[in-house]
């Protein structure tokens, strides 16, 4: 059975990926991206974080630019992840509010934009209480299910902070 339901993620990411790449072509798609940052930016769960965990997107992806620097400028932690390379583990680093985003970050993993390592590295055992994790994904039910990429990145942190007994984040988003 688990192989059956492999398949069936293999062939849904497949099918995501080129839905997504077409729609990316068209014109309006950088407003759907506008909009989802609006909906979290004025959401009950970002105004109620403390701390804001959240990827540096890519092309097809909700452009979280925006929510890194609002939620900077609104005095919130920001930590954007960070692959250690040839592994499935993933850190957490947060920007430091007084700098350029960009002059904290360097293309690592994947191409993508990642913090440097002299940054203070979010622990697992310590999660922080009122933390909200911004997770990038392929497709969302409307129960909140997600199809990730399949690497296992995040299913992997969130077990890590709740193997070390670290707080459990108030949403993921």
């Amino acid at each position: 059975e688990n192989d059956d339901i492999a398949v069936q993620k293999a062939d849904l990411r497949a099918e995501m990926r080129k839905a997504v790449s077409s729609f990316c072509g068209k014109p309006g798609a950088d407003d759907v991206s506008d909009k989802a940052a609006d909906v979290f930016l004025s959401s009950e769960v970002y105004r109620n974080a403390h701390e804001i965990f959240v990827f540096v997107s890519l092309r097809g992806e909700v452009d979280t630019k925006r929510i890194i620097a609002k939620s900077l400028v609104d005095g919130k932690h920001v930590a954007v992840p960070r692959i250690t390379p040839g592994t499935s583990m993933m850190e957490f680093y947060y920007l430091n509010a007084e700098l350029p985003v960009t002059s904290q970050l360097d293309t690592g993993s994947f191409g993508i934009l990642e913090p440097q390592t002299q940054l203070r590295k979010a622990e697992v055992k310590h999660f922080p209480a009122h933390a909200v994790v911004v997770v990038p994904g392929l497709a969302f039910s409307l129960a909140g299910d997600r199809l990730g990429k399949g690497r296992g990145f995040y299913d992997g942190y969130a077990s890590r902070i709740a193997e070390a007994g670290g707080n459990k984040p108030d949403a993921y988003a």
